[in-house]
C-alpha cells in the first residue's frame, strides 16, 4: 500500500505536537539537547554566575562542570575582560546599549582553567526565565593563535624579513 507523504493525519499530529512541546519544556530534555551541542554553552544569572556547562564548555575551559556551577563567569576571563564585562552586564541591565550582548558573535581572550589564553568565538544573548534574566553564552574556539612570549622576543629581537638579529 502507498502512503502519501503529504497527506495529513490529524490524530496523530497533534498528538505528535503536543508530545514534542511536553519534551521541550522538560528540563532534563532541555539539558539533553544542551549536552549534545558541539560548541560551548554557559548560561549564567544576571549577576554572572553560572548556571549550566555543556561537556564542549568543559573541553574548550578545563573545568568540570560540578566544579564550576555556581562559580562567577570571570574565572573564564582575563582579569581586564572580566572587569569589562561586568561593566557591559550593568549597562545592559541599565537598557544602555553595549558591544558585547546580543550582538553576534565577538573574538576574545579567554582563560583555561591551566591558566593559559585562548582567543574564542563569544555570543551572548539575553534570555529571559521565569526567575530572572539570564545570559545564555555560545563560544568556539577561534583559529587564530596568540603569539607567545618567545614569539614576541623574537619578534623585537629579530628582523621580520630575513630572520636576522637586529643590533
Amino acid at each position: 500500500m502507498a502512503v502519501d507523504p503529504l497527506a495529513s493525519d490529524d490524530k496523530h499530529t497533534n498528538d505528535d505536537t503536543d508530545n514534542e512541546s511536553a519534551a521541550l519544556t522538560n528540563p532534563d530534555s532541555i539539558d539533553i539537547l544542551i549536552s549534545g551541542i558541539t560548541d560551548s554553552v554557559v548560561l549564567t544569572n544576571a549577576e554572572g554566575n553560572i548556571r549550566m556547562f555543556n561537556p564542549s564548555a568543559e573541553k574548550l575551559f578545563g573545568y568540570k562542570a560540578d566544579e564550576i556551577l555556581g562559580k562567577s563567569v570571570r574565572l573564564l576571563m582575563t582579569s581586564f575582560d572580566a572587569q569589562r564585562f561586568h561593566d557591559r552586564l550593568g549597562r545592559h541591565a541599565r537598557g544602555e546599549p553595549t558591544r558585547m550582548v546580543d550582538m553576534g558573535f565577538k573574538e576574545v581572550v579567554a582563560r583555561h582553567k591551566n591558566g593559559t589564553t585562548i582567543m574564542i568565538n563569544l555570543s551572548i544573548k539575553t534570555i529571559a526565565l521565569e526567575n530572572g534574566t539570564h545570559f545564555l553564552c555560545i563560544a568556539n574556539e577561534s583559529t587564530y593563535d596568540l603569539p607567545t612570549i618567545d614569539d614576541l622576543h623574537k619578534a623585537a629581537d629579530h628582523d621580520s624579513l630575513t630572520g636576522l638579529f637586529n643590533r
